[in-house]
């Protein structure tokens, strides 16, 4: 084998997220992200931020050096309730929908492990969201109109 195809398999970082990241992926972001956010009725700029700061967690997941996912979990400290959020960028699907499914997935333990619950809305339309959230276990209700889109309900509790 030779040395070029040893760099073939994406490398995968996991990092704090900061300011930097969420200017990167707004330049990027997957056009399945920015429908779904604008489907809420905000603006893209306004969801990336407020998430960012209102989240004490808040995390970004670089393949090869490029911003591919942020996500975070909006909730106070010692509350039961928490609101966790995922958004991307193309680059994600350089590695396998399962790869990332399982990534997400030790992040969304590492949340439970604070918040008792986990929920938030995904785009009823998003199916590939849909199928992620479901992957990883989140329970989804039935859609229901929200700002000018139908979304679904998803949650995920702790065990007990």
């Amino acid at each position: 084998m030779d040395s070029g195809q040893a760099n073939l398999v994406p490398v995968i970082t996991i990092i704090n997220a900061e300011p930097k990241h969420i200017a990167q992926i707004k330049k990027n972001l997957r056009s399945e992200d920015a429908r779904e956010v604008l489907r809420l009725g905000v603006s893209v700029q306004h969801a990336l931020w407020y998430s960012y700061k209102h989240s004490i967690i808040r995390k970004a997941a670089l393949i090869d050096g490029e911003v591919a996912a942020l996500w975070g979990c909006m909730g106070v400290a010692m509350g039961n309730n928490a609101l966790p959020w995922l958004l991307t960028a193309p680059c994600v699907k350089k590695i396998s929908p399962l790869r990332f499914a399982r990534i997400y997935q030790e992040e969304v333990i590492s949340m439970l492990k604070i918040f008792k619950t986990l929920e938030n809305y995904v785009d009823e339309e998003y199916s590939s969201a849909i199928r992620l959230l479901e992957i990883i276990g989140f329970i989804l209700d039935e859609p229901q109109k929200i700002g000018v889109g139908m979304f679904r309900k998803f949650r995920m509790e702790a065990a007990k």
